[in-house]
């Protein structure tokens, strides 16, 4: 099943963040509460939401979490994925998980979205399947740490 969650299911999400992080040898550390308060902050404020991919006894096995803003440029409202991540034996049913976000951005009144790609998470492949689905590589964005 794939949903919205609710703001109590927030720190359910949180507990794939360290796996997510892990596999995807992401900058920095993942902090829980760090996590839980600002996605709750997000969800209080509208403009964040994250949808979740369950199994049969309802535990998340995947997630996909978005925030609404206005562009800087023209003001139009745009959805931005903040991450994508599903547990390994999980993925064959992750597209499902766009095919969500990007429903729920124009339930939300996004006139476009965008989605990141992670270089050490199947950066080919993945990109593929965005270009097939209409997006365009527009920007890549280099991290260091000081």
């Amino acid at each position: 099943m794939i949903r919205l969650l609710a703001i109590d299911e927030i720190p359910k999400a949180a507990e794939l963040g360290p796996l997510f992080y892990e596999e995807g040898n992401l900058p920095g550390s993942f902090v829980h509460e760090t996590f839980i308060k600002n996605w709750e902050n997000l969800f209080n404020s509208n403009i964040g939401f994250i949808i979740g991919m369950f199994d049969s006894e309802s535990k998340i096995i995947g997630l996909l979490g978005g925030i609404m803003s206005a562009d800087f440029n023209d003001c139009t409202l745009y959805a931005s994925e903040m991450f994508w991540f599903v547990k390994k034996e999980n993925r064959g049913r992750s597209i499902s998980l766009l095919d969500a976000y990007e429903k729920e951005a124009i339930n939300r009144g996004a006139k476009r979205c965008s989605m990141g790609l992670l270089v050490g998470l199947h950066p080919d492949g993945l990109g593929r399947i965005y270009e097939r689905r209409g997006y365009s590589p527009v920007e890549k964005t280099y991290f260091k740490t000081l």
